[in-house]
């Protein structure tokens, strides 16, 4: 192992090392100050102390593991070292971003990362943005022991807690492309608060964005927006409200800003606000809040908590400092139904069951806390860690043999992963839900978990319990009860797991389909249950959705005359909808395409997320095979007729009728001409484009553009002889 030193920033090291080993991580955290990762580079002992991770602001610093795997696999070229996954966007950008300034002289590099999230091997996507904004290669991600050829590791330009230089600043600034660094036509006045969020915030904070809209400013929500249109907006701007939070460690890979900076605390301390801003913000104002009220959390209790101030006293502080004009006479704290309001939508979210006393008393204890100005005891006492914060999470290694046992040590609820695939409809959910119920021994061993107490092999009752009880109405108490008793039903599954079970997998094309209300009530009901969320969405090309759902909708009685009368799927609102509630990084977008997905077979692309290996093969039986253009023509004119004449029992006549054309007549359904394809999908041309900016931003097109299986022309319609002719074939079928 050899190793040069090196010197492309003036006060940066750089090392090279060549032939070094790597593995994958389990945590990106030491159980214990002073104790080894599980994971990471072998570094060798004569090794810089910065090549390895900083804690306590660089004063200790976390060694990887202390000799090479006894097997890797070799990993030929030549690599720039990042650090580990970790999917919190503020740590990320806090802590291991920040190598990178080596690109600059030596672009040809290819990041490497080192997985620490075994239930999540991947990437994070904002990661992955970054990288692309910065003109980087494709990244390469370590999920099992590698020798790398060649290695080279800058020393961190930002050790987190400490301070964050204009010098570093510039550095990582000269990264970036000069039209995000020096954008035009941004809002000059940016308001950056959490008031829409409930995992962590101070009082009254949609009160104070809407008077700062009110006044000027832009309303600006990090997590709707790419990177690009972060930092653009970021550095567009002449003033900026922040309130304290994850948006603000963005600001360490930035080049210092021209703005007047304003932060509100959530933390009376707000040390990690000076330590991000005092170099880099042109002015930069802080308003220190009284106390912390309290916590519902039960884990990251501080981080989650919700923080007193007064509103209005934050209006007049941001007057005083030229922010806004001075506010007209206005009450928060007095007026008794906003501040309820507020305190209640931060115990909603954490409330784990309707009629939750803790949420209620909490609720109640915070109002008296807000009205007297001073800090409840007993509220206090909820800001404290819990006895076993479990800091270090067991998890899995990032493929492992399907039958065999995998570890020991017992998963905590709290900490398991939600794994929900909502579809969408007509992306083969049907055949995945099959897989996952045939496939359980195996899935268990390999420490996963198809859920049963939501619905059987297939999850629409989950989907339905939840979008009734979101629904309110007459009906809303009994559908209340209903999702009540699955979720107890859920909680004593989970409760006779196998100890090892890390990961729930939960699967309903329904749940795609969910109104927002109700995907914020799925999200809260299971929150108090998992420790993270992936939601898995396939996307399918307009068109081919359409003849699909077409076939699926006369099969149901549906009077649709074509697929052209299907409406094509909004992407762009169903992803918006999910990330909002679940969080950007909590997404996996997939593309429902045979030609992309491994052996064309969507339950393979759907197995290799769960990264186990030795699980059965998937048969290649389609669960809901398409019909001819007659069949669909004969199976619409029955329900016609049936529906005409009031036919008994007709569901149960026509799933009879279906189901032997499915074995007489299977085709590719309706055929569109190729021009009405072409524009069927154009109807969601913006809507195509705003997902691949945002989810695919590597891809040309988010679907394939190739619509040459179609004809020119339209099918002639069904002659009508073709339709007696397979209702003889039909006949004579049920007399054999």
């Amino acid at each position: 192992m050899s190793l040069t030193e090196g010197a492309s920033a003036p006060s940066l090291g750089k090392v090279v090392f060549r032939d070094i080993a790597a593995v994958p991580m389990r945590f990106w955290r030491p159980p214990e100050d002073g104790a080894r990762l599980p994971g990471g580079v072998v570094f060798p002992g004569d090794a810089p102390r910065w090549v390895h991770m900083p804690l306590l602001g660089g004063k200790v610093w976390a060694e990887g593991p202390p000799a090479d795997p006894p097997e890797a696999e070799p990993l030929p070229g030549r690599y720039a070292f990042v650090g580990p996954t970790a999917h919190h966007f503020g740590h990320m950008c806090a802590e291991f971003l920040h190598r990178l300034w080596v690109l600059r002289d030596d672009p040809d590099l290819v990041p490497l990362l080192v997985n620490a999230e075994p239930a999540r091997p991947q990437i994070p996507r904002f990661v992955r943005d970054y990288l692309r904004l910065i003109g980087a290669r494709e990244p390469v991600l370590v999920t099992q022991p590698v020798r790398i050829e060649e290695l080279v590791v800058g020393e961190p330009g930002r050790i987190y807690r400490t301070t964050c230089t204009a010098a570093y600043g510039r550095l990582a600034g000269s990264l970036l492309p000069a039209a995000v660094v020096e954008p035009t036509g941004q809002a000059r006045h940016l308001a950056v608060l959490r008031g829409h969020l409930q995992t962590g915030r101070c009082l009254g904070e949609a009160w104070i964005e809407a008077q700062l809209a009110a006044a000027g400013y832009r309303a600006f929500h990090p997590e709707k927006h790419t990177i690009e249109e972060q930092i653009a907006a970021v550095m567009g701007a002449e003033r900026i409200v922040f309130s304290e939070g994850s948006a603000l460690h963005l600001l360490d890979l930035l080049p210092p800003l021209r703005a007047q900076v304003a932060v509100i605390g959530r933390r009376p301390g707000m040390a990690l606000v000076r330590h991000s801003l005092e170099e880099k913000a042109a002015h930069l104002a802080l308003y220190r809040p009284p106390f912390m009220i309290g916590s519902l959390s039960k884990r990251g209790r501080r981080a989650s908590a919700l923080t007193f101030l007064d509103p209005a006293d934050v209006l007049r502080f941001l007057a005083e400092r030229g922010f806004i004009d001075p506010p007209a006479a206005a009450g928060f704290i007095e007026d008794d139904e906003l501040l309820r309001a507020d305190i209640a939508a931060y115990a909603g979210y954490w409330r784990t069951a309707p009629g939750d006393g803790e949420a209620a008393a909490f609720i109640d204890a915070a109002l008296a806390c807000c009205r007297s100005r001073k800090p409840n005891p007993q509220l206090a006492l909820t800001l404290r860690p819990l006895a076993d914060p479990a800091s270090s999470p067991p998890a899995p290694p990032a493929s492992r043999p399907a039958g065999a046992a995998t570890r020991d040590t017992p998963v905590p609820e709290a900490k398991r992963t939600a794994i929900l695939h909502i579809g969408v409809i007509k992306t083969g959910s049907t055949s995945v839900q099959a897989y996952l119920e045939a496939a359980r021994p195996q899935l268990q061993a390999a420490g996963l978990h198809y859920a049963g107490a939501v619905g059987g092999r297939a999850h629409k009752a989950l989907a339905d319990a939840v979008r009734d009880a979101a629904q309110g109405g007459d009906g809303a108490g009994a559908a209340q009860d209903r999702l009540d008793r699955m979720m107890v039903a859920l909680q004593a599954e989970l409760a006779a797991l196998p100890p090892h079970t890390d990961r729930v997998i939960f699967s309903s094309e329904h749940l795609s389909g969910l109104p927002d209300a109700a995907v914020s009530l799925l999200r809260a009901r299971l929150a108090p249950m998992f420790g993270r969320f992936l939601v898995v969405a396939y996307l399918r090309r307009q068109d081919h959705f359409a003849i699909s759902r077409y076939t699926n909708m006369v099969r149901g009685g549906k009077g649709v005359a074509s697929p052209l009368d299907v409406p094509p799927p909004d992407y762009e609102r169903l992803l918006n909808r999910w990330s909002l509630v679940f969080g950007a990084e909590a997404l996996q977008p997939r593309i429902f395409d045979s030609r992309s997905m491994p052996g064309g077979n969507v339950v393979l692309d759907f197995v290799s997320l769960l990264g186990v290996e030795g699980l059965p093969e998937p048969t290649a039986e389609r669960a809901n095979p398409n019909l001819t253009p007659a069949a669909l023509e004969l199976l619409r004119r029955f329900t016609d007729l049936a529906q005409r004449d009031g036919v008994a029992g007709i569901d149960k006549v026509r799933e009879s009728v279906t189901a032997r054309l499915q074995r007489v007549a299977p085709g590719r359904g309706h055929r569109l001409a190729r021009a009405e394809a072409t524009a069927y999908v154009a109807r969601r041309a913006a809507s195509n484009e705003a997902v691949r900016r945002r989810w695919f931003p590597q891809a040309p097109s988010l679907f394939s553009e190739d619509f040459s299986d179609y004809a020119e022309t339209a099918e002639p319609p069904v002659d009508i002889d073709a339709v007696l002719d397979l209702a003889l074939r039909l006949l004579a079928a049920e007399d054999d």
